[in-house]
């Protein structure tokens, strides 16, 4: 018999109800370390410690895509993703300009909004193109961007099928791998940066746009692609997902598969390539948006406070180990992270210890 446990807080969340998450990013060295783009155009930043939400950025408009070009024919998003090195937003996206007309002159847009401390007033932040290329040029029906090192990738997608890197200018993409083929299908799939690997979860087929339930692995210091045996747990798409402790964890939450959704929580192994259900649940069903946060001030003083404790109650003459080494070894085991979720009906935070007491490898 399995429990169901829960330990979700629900918290206040006071931002605008104009648009639902479009993604979720965490910003390690801001007072506002939360940060939330939403459909509707808008930024928000969430405070962890005063539990406080500020709108941080604004386009008035309802399409974020028309809000940065000039009446653009079509446009969508493929990604949003934060390179923190740059600290900026980068918002990915394929649009047709009206004079251009046809599909086969779509362009591929990468548009950058920096988030250092000038024009701290929101209304006076730019969002800067900073590539544009045709979809002759390179893939963007299908492919999924992400930053590696500090550099944009760009992988997978219905027509070239390729694994290329933006150069360091921004000017052109170079290819690294032809990543498609019958073993290789990276499309519309979620990808997850952990430690020194990529992982495609999931996506679809190219004509018949079947959900499949792929696992593909990059090796970035051997720059080497290959399929996993492993596959994922059942065919979902639209799951929040997100590393925890150190990236050896792969947290799934929720998504749907055609006409259900799901409140479903799976813990992928990075180590053991192994899936395990948790016995918690997801608090809403379907469509969500994770970050996981590290609360290293919290975590720096209940280890300051255990060794201060254990010098207290021992003995004199076992008062010798030296207290660094003490603290360092505390530290390896001890690690005080939390997940918030995002989903349109609210704002949850869970402690990943009490997600996976019982889900242990």
């Amino acid at each position: 018999m399995s429990l169901h446990l829960n330990y979700w807080q629900h918290l206040e969340d006071t931002r605008s109800p104009n648009g639902h998450a479009l993604n979720v990013f965490y910003d390690q060295n801001s007072r506002y370390p939360i940060i939330v783009l939403t459909t509707a155009g808008e930024i928000f930043r969430y405070s962890i410690c005063d539990k406080k939400w500020i709108e941080y950025y604004y386009h008035d408009s309802i399409n974020l895509v028309s809000s940065l070009f000039k009446n653009p024919k079509t446009g969508y998003i493929i990604d949003t993703l934060l390179n923190n090195k740059k600290n900026a937003i980068l918002f990915v996206f394929i649009y047709a300009n009206k004079d251009e007309g046809y599909m086969n002159k779509d362009k591929l847009c990468i548009a950058e909004l920096k988030l250092n401390k000038q024009n701290e007033y929101w209304k006076n932040r730019v969002v800067k193109i900073i590539h544009e290329s045709f979809l002759g040029e390179v893939d963007g029906t299908g492919s999924c961007p992400i930053i590696i090192k500090d550099r944009f990738h760009l992988i997978g997608g219905y027509i070239n099928k390729k694994h290329a890197l933006l150069n360091k200018d921004g000017q052109k993409f170079k290819t690294l791998h032809n990543v498609y083929n019958e073993t290789i299908k990276i499309n519309y799939a979620r990808l997850v940066k952990a430690g020194n690997f990529v992982l495609s979860f999931g996506g679809s087929e190219k004509y018949k746009w079947e959900i499949i339930d792929y696992i593909h692995q990059y090796d970035i210091g051997k720059n080497k692609w290959k399929r996993l045996k492993i596959t994922m747990p059942k065919l979902m798409t639209r799951f929040g997902c997100v590393t925890i402790m150190n990236d050896k964890y792969i947290v799934f939450f929720g998504g749907h598969y055609h006409a259900e959704s799901y409140d479903d929580i799976y813990i992928y192994s990075v180590e053991n390539k192994m899936f395990r259900l948790s016995n918690v649940k997801y608090p809403q069903r379907g469509e969500c948006h994770v970050v996981a946060v590290n609360d290293k001030l919290k975590e720096e003083l209940s280890v300051y406070g255990f060794v201060r404790y254990q010098w207290k109650i021992l003995p004199l003459h076992q008062q010798l180990f030296p207290p660094k080494y003490l603290i360092h070894i505390i530290r390896k085991y001890y690690h005080i992270e939390y997940i918030h979720l995002f989903h349109k009906n609210g704002h949850w935070r869970i402690d990943i210890f009490d997600l996976i007491w019982f889900n242990i490898f």
